[in-house]
């Protein structure tokens, strides 16, 4: 052994299937065509993959923020017009119009079964356009005794006429008569 040279930790040289293998990385002094071109298939396959579900996620997030808002407003009303005691004469747009876009609509959801219609309504929140009617049954003269508040959207969020396959909202209140 020469004196001058201190002998490696490891010698790798002398290791069968490890020689073989650095062997291989010692003799090749680049990359080949093919390994470039699998790198960049494999690279585009995981950042297609990964905008795809970024577009999804972000679109599923819009949804929920819609019907979350749908909810917001329906839970509004309700509240609002249980709050009255559930009078006949409850008036959304005199309660909410200074503070929440809303106004009187010619077009709603369909009245359930059974309800009486008290009125529709349209509010504008964002790039939105939701629709609600207000309906009830079991009434005294002055007073609801079952109230029901049903908001609507159209899937474009732009205005127009609600049908039955339109995303909606279904609240149900109660007041002692």
């Amino acid at each position: 052994m020469d004196r001058g040279r201190k002998a490696p930790f490891f010698n790798f040289d002398r290791v069968g299937p490890m020689k073989i293998f650095i062997d291989r990385f010692r003799n090749n002094h680049g990359v080949t065509i093919v390994e470039i071109m699998v790198a960049i298939v494999v690279i585009l396959v995981v950042v297609i993959g990964a905008s795809g579900f970024r577009y999804y996620s972000a679109l599923d997030a819009r949804k929920a923020d819609v019907k979350i808002t749908a909810g917001r407003f329906g839970s509004l009303l309700l509240e609002g017009w249980i709050g009255t005691g559930g009078q006949l004469t409850y008036d959304p747009v005199a309660e909410y119009g200074t503070d929440l876009n809303i106004s009187v609509s010619a077009t709603g959801p369909a009245v359930p079964t059974g309800f009486t219609l008290l009125n529709n309504y349209q509010i504008v929140a964002g790039r939105a356009n939701y629709y609600a009617t207000l309906s009830y049954r079991n009434s005294t003269p002055t007073q609801a005794g079952e109230l029901n508040i049903f908001v609507a959207w159209l899937h474009s969020g732009q205005a127009g006429t609600v049908s039955s396959s339109d995303q909606s909202v279904k609240l149900t209140g109660y007041v002692n008569n």
